[in-house]
């Protein structure tokens, strides 16, 4: 065969060889190999841990993770966090996965994010879980409960404690007008004798308890009418120990002594005479220490395991070279480092 002819022969089995590949009808499919295509990314990178890059995308996905994790520890998490505490418990979320595979030897960057969540729990393990080994001392305890009885008593939002409060209305016939003290010379519109006998009166008129609320306030109100030194006062949620209270000892002491709706006689104080109708009574909550033993001893080694977790993510932050582009998420900005 000449040289034309061979170079025909080669041109025809290129071009059977083309329509084979191309997917002609029975035609065998050959086995190619290709290169690995990495994960794309979209967004610009907010954040870099050692190597391993934070896109914008990334990141929602990377904070619930942490979320998760948190959680899984009873490490307290973030109620609706913005964008940016997002990034932070995304970066958080990586330096952990990070942590734990170079200890193992596992670690890549561009693990699934199931694979670095599996990572990052087992570093959490390893080191937070020492800390429930560690002995709960009585110290702890107790200075863990008075903690709570004053966020109870500062924004009520304890979980633990609460205290018991009563509910009050008082008449109170003053000495003077505004209840103040009389000082030095001056003179006061009406002596104690004389305010004690218009707080018989008034008493006299009530029996000797009123479940009413408006009933009560609608006799105090006629009563206060044509009496130009008597006050209503209304207290709600007095506390009933004393440790708590700001109500004068002798009116706290009179109080506590009636029942619900009860009425008291006239108390005389240094402003005027006092007449209290007591209201309902709220039942508080861990008032004594071994009530809530179990619940502090948990909260304690809950505290103790926050503490360890952020003295060493401060730690591994340090150790780990991050950086951070907060500013490429203004609008339209793309591209990373």
């Amino acid at each position: 065969m000449n040289l034309k002819a061979k170079g025909i022969v080669c041109l025809l089995v290129l071009l059977a060889v083309g329509c084979t590949e191309a997917g002609a009808p029975g035609a065998k499919q050959s086995l190619e190999i290709r290169p690995a295509v990495e994960q794309t990314r979209a967004g610009p990178v907010l954040a870099q841990v050692a190597n391993t890059k934070i896109h914008r995308d990334e990141v929602v996905a990377m904070a619930a993770q942490a979320q998760q994790l948190r959680a899984q520890f009873d490490i307290e998490t973030l109620k609706n966090p913005n964008f940016e505490q997002q990034l932070d418990l995304a970066i958080e979320f990586v330096i952990l996965a990070t942590a734990a595979g170079r200890q193992t030897g596992q670690y890549q960057e561009h693990y699934a994010e199931q694979q670095k969540r599996s990572l990052a729990r087992v570093y959490l393990n390893r080191f937070l879980l020492q800390a429930d080994d560690l002995p709960v001392t009585a110290h702890a305890l107790e200075k863990t409960y008075e903690m709570e009885q004053a966020r109870a008593l500062v924004t009520g939002s304890s979980a633990i404690f609460r205290p018991t409060t009563v509910d009050m209305i008082a008449v109170v016939v003053g000495l003077f007008p505004d209840l103040h003290v009389p000082k030095g010379g001056e003179q006061a519109l009406l002596t104690v004798k004389q305010a004690k006998v218009l707080a018989r009166k008034l008493r006299g008129q009530c029996p000797v308890s009123m479940v009413d609320t408006d009933d009560f306030m609608a006799l105090a109100r006629t009563f206060m009418a044509s009496h130009p030194t008597v006050t209503i006062q209304e207290f709600w949620g007095v506390k009933s120990d004393k440790k708590w209270s700001r109500l004068q000892p002798v009116l706290r002491k009179s109080l506590l002594a009636l029942q619900d709706f009860e009425i008291s006689e006239p108390i005389v104080t240094d402003v005027g005479v006092w007449i209290l109708r007591r209201g309902a009574t709220h039942a508080g909550m861990g008032e004594s220490f071994d009530q809530v033993r179990s619940q502090l001893t948990k909260e304690v080694i809950e505290q103790r395991r926050a503490d360890l977790f952020r003295k060493h993510m401060t730690m591994l932050s340090d150790r780990y070279r991050i950086e951070t582009w907060p500013g490429r998420l203004a609008e339209g900005q793309i591209g990373s480092p």
